[in-house]
């Protein structure tokens, strides 16, 4: 039974419904009040302010990739367990929470990756050692694969698709969000199954690269973020590969009629 009274299976009991408090049940707390807010995690309370969400506006319009300009001061446990908590809590395929996360921010560690992880092909242009060398932290992103499969087997009808994929993709963006929200520098990196052998991890294996970091066979990398502290006041990217990474008027992304 959870704090407001709820046995495991039952429909969830709101703080905010408005209606009388039975017997055994907490008292509603508002959403407003610090108290309620800590509620509000896990019972999906909402009452934010028209303020609140032009603040969350500005976190997801101003957030740029860094790839370069990072401080070399060692990022504090506390950050990089936050920004892992905001992609805990993304959301996910049928609520099957298959992310699993791999914090990496030894020194020495960061740089073997970057050893191996060295090629782009959309970018002509890549710093010998690649781009992964400049991060004082890496968190890579996997799927349990063990999760996954017991799903597809229970649901699939010949139309269920795996969601791992996006399952990592949402907790991604949430890691970058709330980096750049601490002011920090973050950027996606590519990495996924199918690179191993090739020339993206330079012939290796993801097993040889993360070799020493006890990754279970059944996690399956979905994705990296690189991050860190800003080495000078944090001005943002204006252009990759020569394109401006201003974005233009929503309509001119909205597809389709209507009416």
């Amino acid at each position: 039974m959870d704090s407001y009274g709820n046995n495991e299976g039952d429909a969830l009991r709101l703080p905010h419904e408005g209606r009388a408090v039975q017997a055994g049940e907490i008292p509603p707390v508002p959403c407003e009040s610090t108290e309620g807010r800590d509620r509000a995690i896990t019972s999906g309370c909402v009452g934010f302010t028209a303020e609140e969400a032009d603040v969350v506006r500005r976190v997801i319009q101003t957030r740029r990739s860094t790839r370069f300009g990072y401080s070399k001061q060692k990022v504090s446990r506390k950050d990089l367990l936050d920004i892992v908590e905001a992609g805990v809590y993304a959301p996910s395929g049928a609520n099957l929470q298959t992310c699993r996360f791999l914090i990496i921010d030894k020194p020495s560690d960061v740089q073997r990756i970057a050893k191996y992880r060295v090629s782009w092909p959309y970018i002509t242009k890549v710093p010998k050692g690649g781009i992964i060398k400049y991060a004082p932290a890496l968190i890579c992103v996997f799927s349990d694969t063990r999760i996954e499969m017991r799903s597809w087997s229970r649901h699939n009808g010949g139309v269920w698709e795996q969601l791992a994929p996006q399952d990592a993709a949402a907790a991604i963006e949430n890691m970058l969000l709330m980096a750049h929200a601490k002011n920090m520098g973050a950027c996606w990196v590519s990495a996924y199954q199918n690179m191993a052998l090739t020339s993206c991890l330079s012939g290796w294996t993801w097993g040889d690269v993360l070799k020493g970091h006890n990754v279970p066979p059944h996690f399956i990398i979905q994705g990296m973020i690189m991050l860190g502290y800003h080495a000078e006041p944090w001005r943002g990217e204006v252009k990759h590969q020569g394109k401006p990474v201003k974005r233009r008027p929503v309509n001119e992304y909205v597809i389709g009629g209507s009416t």
